[in-house]
């Protein structure tokens, strides 16, 4: 009889991260909203310097910001890698109580995805507070590659709503959480009668 088994050498595989990483190109995507981001670039890093993207509504009604849209984070994770988790973390205040989170949303090959990790959370008002969306376990309702999060397509989309008072981004940056298994090996092990050895696969 045939007695094939399948074994994993365990090697060094273990949890690692990257990050956290800041994109390269920040933008206004109109593909949502009724207020445009102004001074994108200045969500590039992380700075404290004052200078921030921001957006201040003047028309009449409810305001809902664009998409401020950061792609290019410059990621490396090793090919067969397996990522179990994405947090993204979002320096931001606005100008009174009532402004909230509106969107937080993740970017896969440029295009914005649906699942939306922002809970209408209020913006604090009086300095820049972090915020992290998602976790070292949070896959976002996706599967992710390597290749996915190394290109220079994959990132993050944030909104917020604003009322008449401005809504300040200092920055957005991203850290990726994985198993390495590329220096792990897979083999057959048993007995197959044909041969009467070991098969590696």
């Amino acid at each position: 009889n045939k007695n094939l088994g399948i074994a994993f050498n365990a090697g060094s595989a273990s949890l690692d991260s990257q990050g956290a990483n800041f994109p390269g190109t920040v933008v206004d995507d109109a593909s949502i909203g009724n207020t445009a981001w102004s001074n994108t670039s200045y969500a590039e890093s992380d700075t404290d310097s004052g200078l921030a993207a921001s957006i201040t509504y003047s028309g009449g009604g409810l305001a809902q910001s664009d998409y401020l849209k950061a792609t290019g984070f410059g990621f490396s994770i090793p090919t067969g890698s397996t990522i179990t988790g994405i947090a993204v973390d979002v320096r931001r205040k606005g100008a009174n109580p009532f402004q909230t989170d509106t969107n937080a949303q993740l970017v896969k090959g440029g295009v914005i995805q649906t699942t939306n990790k922002a809970a209408g959370e209020s913006l604090p008002y009086s300095s820049f507070t972090d915020r992290t969306f998602g976790s070292s376990t949070t896959l976002w309702s996706n599967s992710w590659t390597p290749s996915d999060i190394n290109s220079s397509n994959f990132g993050f989309a944030y909104g917020a709503n604003d009322g008449t008072y401005a809504v300040y981004v200092d920055s957005i940056s991203i850290t990726v959480y994985y198993i390495d298994t590329s220096g792990q090996t897979q083999w057959a092990v048993g007995s197959p009668a044909s041969s009467g050895r070991s098969e590696e696969r």
